[in-house]
């Protein structure tokens, strides 16, 4: 019987931190979408004043970075299990949409086990967040539109 309780105490013990091990991926996949939502929306409300070259793109970019690390908490993000920590956080597919009045933010970042033993190998996990901007309403186009018909 101790025998049998020393193998299977370990495999047990494994097994239940990696569930705990996957919860807290959950956790941090949420504390990342609230915390992108947050960012967009503070985008947004500037919107008037972004611009389509490229600068802004990067400016965006480095304000949802900064935003996101502040919100979430740079300690929290270092120990969560993200692959690279903080520096995990990749905002590379983010931009303006064609017309200019809609943010597309994409978050990618890589998440992994505690340790190699855990049974699954680092994977790749994205967070979304699509917002229009606050720039404004064109009330002589909606009043052509309602004349037009």
């Amino acid at each position: 019987m101790t025998v049998e309780a020393a193998v299977v105490l370990p495999l047990c013990l494994l097994f239940l931190m990696n569930l705990g091990y996957a919860v807290e991926i959950i956790r941090l996949h949420n504390n990342l979408q609230f915390a992108l939502w947050d960012a967009g929306s503070r985008i947004a409300m500037y919107g008037c004043e972004q611009g389509e070259d490229s600068i802004s793109v990067l400016a965006t970019d480095f304000y949802i970075g900064n935003r996101l690390r502040d919100s979430v908490g740079e300690d929290y993000l270092n120990s969560s299990p993200l692959v690279r920590g903080s520096k995990g956080l990749q905002l590379w597919e983010t931009g303006l949409s064609e017309t200019g009045n809609e943010l597309d933010i994409k978050l990618a970042y890589q998440v992994g086990p505690m340790s190699v033993l855990a049974g699954f190998q680092p994977f790749r996990m994205m967070n979304r967040c699509y917002v229009r901007l606050w720039n404004g309403y064109d009330v002589t186009a909606a009043s052509e539109v309602e004349g037009a018909e």
